[in-house]
């Protein structure tokens, strides 16, 4: 018994030390509630995927800096022994050249239209990539008020069972009813009980996980400002608003389709540029030196540039034809997927606001009504305990389903808006 008790003991100090762990301290910056708002602003500032973002962007304009720089020029020296004998000796031809490719801007002025493509679709990409981290945190932000109100609601429920519980035992000490109510009382309330610590549980763990989605180093309970009846804004039934004037506002300013639009940019001036490296006339060289032999110093003045008879670019240019055929079905996928997002989310903010306002919120308010009944006709002995009990788990349902659809109302806002692009 005594190792059994030790081993309780080891037990417990290992889940109070693991629960110290998990919820470390409070950082500085979320002392006060945070906000929506607040959680996507500090994930876009300290989430790790933000510096993968600025490499991305840093990458795309190191590409254009060596796009506007010059080559350098190609020294050569050379001592030549041309065979004949001086007074000093073996007569040396001595020889220095300086080559220059005069014609590199013909390559590099495309190349720079390239790489401020590729500039725009690295923008594009992380404008893409911070929409969907803005969509990641809302989705774990709502489902942390979902569970901070379906803790709550189970605390109420349990503190319902726990009521129920005391009415019971003085019923029974006046005799109205026997020991079986008082044992079913105490059954709801465990379970009333176990199904609030569970809740608990899962709030803390929504909690710890938007720490982490929001860039906190180490995890912890987050505390939050917004209220789901607050963000829940239920459609007003306004057909001002058509489909198509949707699809218009999600086509300017959703990013990914900027991205795509500039990949296919990207293609098509990379196809331009593998089109002028065809004709080899950035690798003509303009030579000039200077000769200096026994008889006397001359000067030297040449070209040079590869005559284009077997290649002619073909595998490149080829290859860029297919990048541009590959971006423009890319976009077009795009921009069906895009619309298909938007009138999804627009047909979920109305399918959510109508079940909020005409089943959920009703349905509450009768069975708000139906609960004070029982307990009232519970005691006056008029009703069993049966009936309280289910007129309460109804309540808890109704309830539950009520937050369920207040968050689906504000996710389906909020949704709706990131689809539209909008920041």
């Amino acid at each position: 018994m005594t190792r059994l008790r030790a081993l309780r003991h080891a037990l417990l100090f290992v889940l109070l030390l693991t629960a110290h762990t998990l919820r470390a301290d409070t950082p500085s910056w979320a002392t006060t509630p945070l906000s929506l708002h607040d959680c996507i602003e500090r994930a876009l500032r300290d989430a790790p995927t933000v510096q993968r973002l600025q490499a991305r962007v840093l990458a795309a304009e190191a590409l254009l800096q060596q796009a506007r720089t010059l080559p350098n020029p190609h020294v050569a020296y050379t001592a030549q022994d041309i065979g004949l004998q001086t007074s000093a000796g073996p007569a040396l031809l001595h020889q220095s050249l300086l080559s220059y490719p005069v014609l590199i801007s013909y390559l590099r002025t495309q190349e720079a239209r390239v790489a401020r493509a590729g500039i725009a679709q690295a923008h594009a990409q992380s404008d893409e990539d911070r929409r969907q981290l803005r969509l990641a945190i809302g989705r774990a932000y709502f489902a942390a008020l979902l569970s901070d109100r379906w803790a709550a609601l189970e605390a109420d429920a349990a503190a319902l069972a726990a009521d129920i519980v005391a009415q019971t035992q003085r019923r029974l000490q006046h005799g109205d009813i026997g020991t079986y109510d008082v044992e079913r009382a105490r059954a709801e309330e465990l379970d009333a009980r176990r199904s609030a610590e569970q809740a608990s549980r899962r709030r803390d763990l929504d909690h710890l996980s938007l720490s982490i989605a929001i860039g906190a180093d180490e995890p912890f309970l987050v505390p939050l400002r917004d209220r789901l009846v607050d963000l829940a804004i239920p459609f007003t039934g306004d057909r001002s608003i058509e489909p198509d004037a949707l699809l218009a506002r999600a086509r300017t300013a959703r990013p990914d389709l900027r991205a795509a639009r500039a990949t296919l940019q990207r293609a098509t001036e990379q196809g331009r540029l593998e089109a002028r490296r065809a004709f080899p006339l950035a690798e003509l060289q303009l030579i000039g030196g200077v000769r200096i032999a026994d008889p006397g110093v001359g000067g030297l003045l040449a070209f040079g540039a590869p005559l284009p008879l077997f290649d002619h670019n073909d595998g490149p240019r080829t290859a860029a034809a297919a990048q541009i055929l590959s971006a423009r079905s890319a976009l077009t996928l795009l921009e069906r997927q895009a619309a298909v997002e938007v009138l999804s989310a627009e047909r979920d903010h109305r399918g959510a606001s109508d079940a909020l306002l005409r089943f959920v919120r009703p349905q509450v308010a009768l069975r708000e009504t139906a609960l004070r009944g029982a307990r009232r006709l519970l005691a006056e002995g008029m009703a069993p305990l049966l009936d309280v009990v289910a007129a309460q788990r109804d309540l808890l349902a109704s309830r539950r389903a009520l937050a369920q659809a207040e968050h689906d109302v504000a996710l389906a806002v909020f949704r709706l808006g990131i689809a539209l692009g909008e920041q």
